[in-house]
């Protein structure tokens, strides 16, 4: 009996400490850090999505794209692991998407984290740096 309770907590205490280990990046991207405020009454969720041989609209999500894969309302920060080849798409549920192509000029300044902003009235936008 002594056996199962001392394995029952090995076990838990494993389980913890594999909920704070960060999944691994996903083989071909780079990490993008985004301050996202989120000024609507809900969370806002977001996936990441590659285009399928190549070239948009056939996408395909990234497993692991997006860390956490919404934020509250509120100040959150949030992992995007984005295609190095720039054909991505962050797909943002209910709300609208942010394509590779138009992030180009963002990176080009040279700035982190990305900012990102809900209202509550229902308009969005990613001015740039947070």
């Amino acid at each position: 009996m002594l056996r199962v309770v001392a394995m029952s907590l090995a076990l838990s205490a494993l389980a913890a400490a594999c909920a704070l280990v960060e999944p691994p990046q996903p083989v071909g991207t780079y990490r993008m850090e985004a301050e996202v405020r989120n000024g609507s009454p809900g969370p806002v969720e977001f996936t990441v999505k590659r285009a399928l041989g190549g070239a948009l609209p056939g996408m395909d999500a990234i497993e692991g794209g997006v860390q956490p894969v919404s934020a509250p309302p509120g100040v959150s920060t949030l992992i995007f692991n984005l295609p190095a080849d720039g054909n991505w798409l962050i797909e943002i549920r209910g709300w609208g998407e942010i394509e590779g192509k138009d992030f180009r000029g963002f990176l080009a300044l040279q700035c982190r984290p990305l900012l990102i902003e809900f209202e509550r009235d229902g308009a969005w936008g990613w001015p740039g740096c947070a």
